[in-house]
């Protein structure tokens, strides 16, 4: 008798706004030029974002392999919730990625599995990477764009926000993180020891 093989999931269509701001004070330099296996910290991240539909970099312009859209928060230096909420500018799919621009082993695969999880869970608002010690990962995330923006409208200045507080009070699904794919550098000690 023959096995047929198991359907794979549809991948449904989503934006991604990779966050690549920040002044990298902790790490000395710009970490996203930091070279992680050959590459560049943030071409490594824009690689995992190829999957989206319309992929945009919320910070300065900086030099890329991939095309990607740059735009600013406002005002520039604004911190991650004021670049989410200028990141909504662009695109128009219904699904939206969230990525750091620090994140040295997330991958398409990741970002598709995240996209996935929401399309199954159409109750929630989002999809989130959650680390082995159970901490949400807002920066390796799907949404729902009406979830973000109903969400991004709660106030008129996202300036020095907190991400967790434009994110906390959305639902989201957790999916739990394998390997090191949740892992960020934040210091010069956090870039992988195979570089």
């Amino acid at each position: 008798m023959a096995v047929s093989p198991t359907a794979q999931p549809t991948v449904p269509p989503y934006d991604v706004l990779v966050l690549a701001g920040g002044a990298s004070r902790r790490f000395g330099a710009d970490k996203l030029v930091a070279r992680v296996e050959g590459q560049a910290l943030l071409d490594r991240v824009l690689a995992a974002a190829s999957g989206g539909h319309q992929v945009c970099a919320v910070g300065p312009r900086r030099p890329t392999v991939r095309p990607v859209t740059w735009i600013r928060e406002d005002p520039p230096g604004g911190g991650p919730a004021a670049a989410v909420v200028a990141g909504l500018r662009a695109g128009d799919t219904p699904y939206v990625a969230l990525l750091a621009g620090d994140l040295p082993y997330v991958t398409r695969e990741t970002v598709d599995r995240l996209a996935v999880a929401l399309a199954e869970s159409p109750a929630r608002d989002g999809a989130l990477l959650v680390d082995g010690d159970g901490r949400a990962q807002y920066l390796c995330s799907v949404w729902h764009r009406a979830a973000l923006d109903g969400a991004a409208a709660r106030s008129p200045d996202w300036d020095g926000v907190a991400l967790r507080r434009l994110l906390e009070p959305l639902h989201a699904r957790q999916v739990a993180a394998r390997g090191r794919e949740s892992h960020d550098v934040d210091r010069p000690e956090d870039l992988p020891s195979d570089t």
